[in-house]
């Protein structure tokens, strides 16, 4: 550490070289890192120690902030981020002066940003699906039926 209490640049290296065999081999030990790094057991213990309490904050960290920001805000965040580039999209699809590949280029990119928006949105869960659902009202139609019916003459009720 360097005299301000800051891990110094050098060991943040080695820590980052460290992070990199973790993700290959989860399980290495000290031994196994210290031989394949050609330091001394003490020291790739450190930053075994080191790498693993920081994956652990950095972890707990995202769940907080999951925690504390709901589905629906970090949407409308992206929402708001996606009209911004959508802007900058049409401006481009409506100059004249843009080469044609480029306007179509832009469209079709409009088209991908507006799908995966809905994809998300629908995958969040914020749209009820009403495929398989009847929107009828049942005793209007029993209603609407029987009217018919008079209307034709008929007057049985064996059709219902």
């Amino acid at each position: 550490m360097d005299k301000n209490g800051q891990k110094s640049t050098i060991f943040k290296y080695k820590a980052t070289l460290v992070r990199r065999i973790l993700i290959k081999n989860p399980d290495i030990t000290a031994t196994r890192l210290a031989k394949k790094m050609k330091w001394d057991r003490k020291t790739a213990t450190k930053y075994l120690k080191y790498v693993k309490e920081s994956n652990i904050r950095r972890t707990e960290a995202q769940i907080d902030s999951l925690k504390k920001k709901p589905v629906e805000a970090e949407l409308a965040e992206m929402e708001t981020e996606n009209k911004e580039v959508l802007r900058y999209l049409w401006s481009i699809a409506a100059n004249k002066k843009v080469k044609d590949s480029d306007r179509v280029a832009a469209l079709r990119a409009i088209q991908t940003v507006k799908k995966d928006l809905f994809g998300l949105k629908f995958d969040a869960g914020l749209f009820i699906k009403s495929l398989g659902k009847l929107d009828i009202n049942v005793p209007e139609l029993v209603r609407r039926i029987r009217k018919e019916n008079e209307s034709s003459g008929d007057n049985s009720e064996s059709s219902l």
